[in-house]
């Protein structure tokens, strides 16, 4: 039975009577022995478009294999809870009625504050002291929409360790017991949570941090409900969204850029819960060093890390070596390869569990310095936070909301891969200089999205 609803008749039967020359008849019992809670659709073998309901307690006129059976349900007026988990740092609307018992009778009315039993209520003429069109929680804000009937809830800390609950109303208008009806919504954060550059603080001397490229604007992340649900959003693999398809440059089309040189400096730091993080950058010929230091939260320093994002080399052959084989020399080319862009330049990782503090020092260094004029440019496109909230284990250990929303779609405990360091680890390039492809020769296939695999 699909959730929230009943049978209307537990004991009623539907037969099926198959014979071997691929004819037969069906049976349908109710549990009074009168046909009238379960029904038949008819599909006619001559008219593969046509339907008709019948509501005989049998027939032997049609093709057994072309017959649907509906069995009659009934169900209460009733709101029901809302759960949605989210991967971005983006607003996402929340189809509250979607999945509520007011046929077109129902309105949503208002969102606040959740107090225990509020769901409990019925038909009461008054919505409680406090509920409007806004709600701020712990991790977020929320906003009403009476027209649409969504509720639009936008995360506005990176420090989302667990999850915000209010609750909404429904004003109910039917002649069954009409008036208030309310019930939970519930915001979680995903195993992974990724956050666009403006969540995070910059500072410079003797330079300033920009916008580089152009935001694309009002972007809502999708609305994902754990396990299955089919009424909206069907996909529930953690660290997909629709909101990034097509953006082949900056993540959302923009991202925080500096130039820095032996005169300047820039920092961009956030607080975070987890276990790490990676920072999403652009390399090109043009940009250079950064450092990281993350602190604990005593103030110690717990990882200290540093990356060159220049990328700016032409590979050509150099002579051969004595067994024949090529010899190739990287050097620095101003006509290198265009940018490559939304990568995850520097990972922080297998941090113990708990609140932390990152530091991204844009860091200058003559050495290292392979532009002209002097200086190279920094870009954060975005943060990505592992196990905001610690996979589920919350300090009051009896409350599983977070942990079940996980095992419900399959992604309780993940582990998490490094492609470049499996496939280096399964000895891919064996004999590949010389183009032999041996039996015990190791490799790793990794498929990357799904969709217009023909185009």
């Amino acid at each position: 039975m699909p959730k929230y609803y009943d049978l209307y008749d537990e004991a009623a039967e539907y037969t099926i009577n198959i014979k071997s020359n691929a004819t037969g008849d069906w049976k349908i019992i109710s549990g009074d022995g009168k046909v009238q809670s379960t029904y038949v659709t008819h599909y006619k073998i001559d008219d593969p478009s046509a339907y008709s309901n019948v509501k005989e307690n049998s027939s032997t006129d049609c093709d057994y294999t072309h017959t649907v059976v509906w069995f009659a349900v009934v169900w209460k007026v009733q709101a029901h809870p809302d759960t949605v988990v989210i991967d971005y740092g983006l607003p996402v609307d929340i189809s509250v009625m979607t999945n509520d018992m007011f046929g077109d009778k129902g309105a949503l009315a208002a969102i606040g504050a959740y107090t225990d039993g509020l769901e409990e209520i019925t038909g009461d003429n008054l919505v409680p002291t406090g509920f409007g069109v806004n709600y701020t929680g712990k991790y977020g804000s929320a906003k009403a929409d009476i027209t649409t009937g969504k509720v639009r809830y936008t995360p506005n800390t990176m420090e989302m360790n667990g999850y915000d609950k209010f609750a909404y109303a429904v004003n109910y208008s039917g002649t069954d017991n009409p008036g208030y009806y309310y019930d939970i919504i519930t915001v979680i954060p995903a195993t992974t949570i990724y956050y666009e550059d403006n969540f995070l603080t910059y500072t410079a001397s003797n330079t300033e941090w920009k916008n580089e490229g152009t935001t694309v604007l009002n972007q809502i992340q999708d609305e994902d409900r754990p396990g299955k649900y089919s009424l909206t959003d069907a996909n529930n693999i953690y660290g997909y969204d629709h909101v990034n398809l097509g953006m082949s440059t900056f993540s959302l089309g923009s991202a925080k850029k500096v130039h820095v040189d032996a005169n300047s400096f820039a920092q961009a730091t956030f607080d975070f819960y987890g276990t790490g993080f990676d920072i999403i950058s652009m390399t090109s010929n043009t940009t250079g060093v950064f450092t990281v230091m993350v602190t604990d939260a005593s103030g110690n320093v717990v990882e200290r890390k540093a990356v060159n994002t220049y990328y700016g080399y032409t590979r050509t052959q150099n002579g051969i070596d004595e067994a024949g084989n090529p010899i190739y020399e990287w050097t620095v080319s101003a006509t290198a390869p265009n940018p490559i862009y939304q990568v995850p330049v520097l990972q922080v990782e297998n941090l113990p569990y708990g609140k932390y503090s990152a530091e991204i020092t844009a860091t200058y260094a003559t050495a290292l310095d392979k532009t002209s004029p002097a200086g190279y440019d920094l870009y954060l496109d975005a943060v990505r936070i592992y196990d905001p909230a610690n996979d589920g284990a919350l300090e009051d250990a009896s409350d599983k909301t977070i942990e079940n929303a996980y095992l419900a779609d399959g992604e309780g405990w993940p582990s998490y891969i490094e492609l470049r360091n499996q496939i280096i680890a399964a000895n891919s390039f064996d004999n590949i200089a010389n183009d032999a492809l041996t039996t015990d020769m190791k490799g790793l296939v990794f498929i990357d999205g799904v969709a217009n695999v023909g185009d």
